[in-house]
């Protein structure tokens, strides 16, 4: 009997979350942050550019059905959530 206490003890130990043995992320660097955060700006820039190139070197038919499938999708997309409600309930806060 006293053994199955203690298996038992030792089973609950385990299934236990492991809040102590977590690692914090340290100190921040703000210039490291600064340097992230330019180059994520500079990578939008980028993409801005390519689209623009992308629009400008289609011709005119193209364009009218790229802006009616972009109206559209916007139409159909009107009022509904960015991400699935599976993914909210999931998400880490």
């Amino acid at each position: 009997m006293n053994r199955l206490i203690k298996i038992i003890t030792l089973i609950t130990l385990f299934m236990l979350p492991q809040v102590g043995f977590t690692q914090n992320d340290g100190p921040r660097n703000r210039t490291f942050e600064r340097a992230e955060k330019k180059k994520e700006k500079q990578k939008g820039n980028e993409d801005k550019i390519v689209e623009k190139h992308h629009k400008r070197i289609q011709d005119k038919d193209t364009l009218k059905r790229m802006k009616k499938t972009k109206k559209k999708a916007r139409r159909h997309k009107k009022g509904k959530y960015e991400d699935p409600f599976y993914k909210k309930w999931f998400r880490k806060k």
